[in-house]
């Protein structure tokens, strides 16, 4: 299996959908709220070539639930974006997948605390509070009970307050981080990458050797903060297509 494919395993395994449902080497998920990855269609290394089928039945399924039909499209050459442009189906969210190829020489902050297990109430609680919502926070609750490989959860507190997070999980060797988040009034001091430094040498001490994550096209500011903690590599490139 080619890298790009190994790091969309990674992509899938560090959300999992609670819902979803697996025809001709596609997924069809629906965890429901507005998470796009764990709410569409989206290809596996398996997939088959006639994608009509597919789609419809993804249609069929989201009409059912008073959803839009997404669909994620990979830059890896496959061709049922132009299919979905002649649908009516718009572009949406592009965005890039980023490697760190070495997580050796990462180091943890002492301020920051990373924890394995199920994920406590008020790792949640504050993830909600730097811009989620409590229904965003249940679907993220239950997209984290459905983890089933190594997870940790880190985040860095002042006065007993967590004020930045992330997590992360371990698949074959790779970490996938995700939900990288900062209190408001506490960005833009370094404390989401000492979050991502201690995820990493997490897994590190768990025999992973590299790491990867997903990040809009669009944002600078969180490129550049991944940059600084070993991100170099831009392995490829996704975006959504989603109509109505």
């Amino acid at each position: 299996m080619s890298l790009v494919w190994h790091v969309e395993e990674v992509a899938l395994n560090v959300r999992p959908s609670p819902v979803e449902t697996y025809q001709d080497g596609w997924l069809i998920r629906a965890s429901g709220g507005t998470v796009r990855r764990t709410n569409c269609i989206s290809p596996t290394p398996f997939r088959s070539d006639d994608f009509t089928s597919v789609l419809a039945a993804g249609e069929a399924l989201y009409h059912r639930l008073g959803r839009p039909t997404i669909v994620k499209i990979l830059s890896i050459g496959d061709d049922v974006d132009e299919m979905l442009a002649d649908r009516g189906y718009t572009i949406d969210a592009p965005s890039q997948v980023l490697l760190a190829p070495d997580i050796a020489s990462r180091s943890r902050s002492k301020a920051v605390a990373v924890e394995t297990g199920a994920v406590h109430a008020d790792w949640i609680e504050a993830w909600m509070a730097f811009g989620g919502s409590p229904p965003a926070g249940s679907f993220l609750s239950a997209s984290l009970s459905a983890i089933t490989l190594p997870a940790a959860y880190a985040s860095y507190r002042q006065k007993g307050e967590i004020v930045a997070l992330a997590y992360g999980i371990i698949h074959r060797g790779i970490l996938g981080i995700d939900a990288v988040a900062t209190r408001p009034d506490a960005r833009g001091r370094g404390l989401a990458g000492q979050v991502v430094s201690s995820l990493q040498n997490w897994a590190h001490q768990n025999k992973a050797t590299s790491a990867c994550l997903s990040v809009l096209a669009d944002n600078p500011a969180a490129h550049a903060l991944y940059r600084r903690t070993g991100f170099v590599r831009h392995l490829y490139d996704y975006h959504y297509r989603l109509r109505d």
